[in-house]
């Protein structure tokens, strides 16, 4: 992989792409509505910063540590009588535990945990979806003369 912050949407997107009711991932807003019975699923970064110095005295030895919000919104084509607590724990709950388990976020990441949950239920006209935006407040350290690489 060529830069750190690729890396992070390549490893989400590898992490969400291998569970079985996921039948697409994007990192650009999707055009398709989601076929019945499965996900779609949009990742991108929410939010960045502030950087803050860990090390290193001079400019080419300083150490930064990048934090930063990646989301994922989720939006599913679901039966009528699926309600909130069957789409948790069969949608949202394989996605945060196949992020959590992924090697190539630990292999990145300084620390990332699970940040925030955002519903919003709506009515396309055809069929009931939900929607729901998941959000991981990542931590990854790089040196100043290499901000595409992660320590």
């Amino acid at each position: 992989m060529s830069h750190v912050r690729a890396d992070i949407l390549t490893s989400f997107e590898t992490a969400i792409d291998a569970i079985p009711i996921v039948a697409a991932v994007y990192t650009q807003p999707a055009v398709l509505n989601p076929p019945s019975g499965k996900v779609m699923v949009e990742i991108g970064f929410a939010e960045e910063g502030p950087n803050e110095k860990i090390g290193g005295d001079w400019p080419n030895e300083v150490v930064i540590r990048r934090p930063l919000i990646v989301a994922a919104r989720v939006e599913a084509a679901v039966p009528g009588k699926m309600d909130a607590k069957v789409f948790e724990s069969d949608v949202l709950g394989p996605i945060e535990v196949a992020i959590t388990r992924s090697p190539e976020l630990a292999g990145i990441a300084d620390d990332l945990f699970l940040y925030a949950t955002q519903w919003e239920p709506a009515q396309d006209g055809r069929t009931q979806t939900i929607e729901a935006t998941l959000a991981w407040k990542l931590t990854y350290t790089t040196a100043a003369g290499a901000p595409g690489k992660a320590l």
